[in-house]
């Protein structure tokens, strides 16, 4: 793989080592042959839009679907690449249309209050809304009567989603005090639902209110707050603003642990398994197609691994690229069985040039040999090598660039892991190296 600022001179030394590789000619076998040419073919055309400067700067701006896209061919050939990105964006920008206006909802109200008396108001209320297609309306008819200058109550009676009765009161209690409480009782389908809506207290002075909200679903969402009211020329008690500050926090802290937390990892492993669903035989496919481009690495790999380890080079012992939580380091997959973490290292060790092994900054299912076990998710590549006979380990992020060896990466080891490692690189040895998953080529 190369980086997406490579030169012609890199392309082109790209090109020959992985024609070499995939050449249809040095492959014997009819089933190896036939694979090669397929592995070739790709081979050749990533080389062809590569070297030409236009449809280049077409793949810079949007990857093999703006190579896909018809219209780009209009462009005239005499105009720079920085030119050419300009008019393909153009006209992508045609192809996709100007958006739709769509009004998703829409409401209306209308209130009107008329005083009886100095004491008595009466108020009527409408409304209308719809909101996807589905509408709803309401209409209210409250009286309110002024009980004392102290204090007043409210009767409301309301017709939408169901017949609705309810009683309002106020008073003030001090100079800086008052209190207020809602009764409502709405008449549904099953039966009637009575309840105290609303009771609060507080003060004329400031107020205090702070709170969290929590999205737990598409369509739920849990919160806590307090509120503290401070009036004015009174001392308030440490304890019950105390109490009121902690719980609220305790509360919530024991229902994320206990109720948001497992349902969000829940709704996560809903979605994750929804997407390897869509995905499932895409994976197949990859999957088969890079078994084929790993067999083809054969030879080169033996070949790359026997110079390396004549001269104490770059030897990878272990590579393993997927979601390496989900095995713990250790997961690996044999033939066509689903797993979320693959053996890459027949080709890193195939990538390996003077032993040196360098990646740049992009996806590793990219490279030959690899493809993505687990689509949508988070992905990263542990490499174990040896280096000058010592063990190294690094272990970077799926789009973080790897340069190795580094002394960085060197381990302390024991004697018997050495030796260990020693005897899994060698290919002569009794100690089998685990059976491969292998990868699509993607270019």
């Amino acid at each position: 793989m190369t980086p997406s600022q490579a030169t012609a001179d890199e392309i082109n030394n790209a090109y020959r080592r992985m024609s070499r590789l995939y050449h249809p000619d040095k492959h014997l076998e009819p089933l190896r042959k036939k694979e090669a040419e397929i592995l070739f073919n790709k081979t050749k055309k990533a080389y062809e839009v590569l070297s030409d400067p236009h449809q280049r700067a077409i793949y810079d701006s949007l990857g093999t679907r703006g190579l896909e896209t018809e219209g780009w061919e209009i462009v005239q050939r005499t105009k720079t690449p920085q030119e050419i990105r300009e008019e393909y964006e153009r006209l992508a920008r045609e192809q996709g249309g100007f958006p739709t206006i769509e009004v998703s909802g829409m409401s209306f109200s209308q209130s009107i209050e008329a005083p009886l008396t100095l004491q008595d108001t009466v108020t009527m209320t409408g409304s209308l809304s719809a909101q996807n297609g589905v509408g709803s309306g309401s209409v209210n008819v409250s009286a309110r009567r002024l009980v004392s200058e102290k204090g007043w109550v409210e009767a409301e009676f309301g017709a939408g989603s169901g017949p609705m009765l309810s009683l309002k009161g106020f008073r003030t209690l001090t100079k800086r005090t008052f209190a207020n409480a809602t009764g409502l009782f709405q008449f549904t389908p099953v039966g009637i639902r009575p309840g105290l809506v609303t009771s609060e207290a507080g003060t004329f002075g400031a107020i205090l209110e702070y709170g969290a909200e929590k999205k737990v679903s598409q369509h739920t969402s849990i919160a806590a707050s307090v509120v503290v009211g401070v009036p004015t020329g009174v001392t308030l008690k440490i304890n019950p603003v105390f109490y009121a500050t902690v719980t609220p926090v305790i509360v919530w802290a024991v229902l994320k642990r206990l109720v948001i937390d497992p349902m969000v990892r829940e709704q996560k492993e809903r979605d994750i398994e929804k997407q390897r669903e869509v995905n499932k035989s895409r994976i197949t496919e990859k999957r088969r197609e890079a078994k084929a481009a790993v067999n083809l690495m054969r030879a080169t790999f033996a070949r790359i691994r026997s110079d390396e380890e004549a001269k104490k080079g770059l030897v990878i012992v272990k590579a393993l690229y997927g979601r390496l939580s989900a095995a713990d380091g250790g997961g690996e997959g044999d033939g066509e069985e689903e797993t979320e973490v693959i053996d890459v290292m027949i080709p890193l060790q195939c990538l390996v040039k003077d032993s040196k092994l360098v990646l740049h900054e992009a996806s590793k299912s990219q490279l030959p040999g690899f493809y993505d076990p687990c689509m949508g998710e988070d992905k990263s590549l542990f490499v174990q090598y040896l280096y000058h006979s010592h063990v190294h380990e690094v272990t970077v992020q799926d789009k973080e660039a790897l340069r190795i060896p580094k002394q960085s990466n060197m381990r302390r080891e024991t004697p018997a892991c050495t030796k260990w490692c020693r005897l899994r690189a060698d290919p002569a040895s009794d100690h089998k190296i685990p059976s491969l998953v292998f990868c699509s080529v993607k270019w």
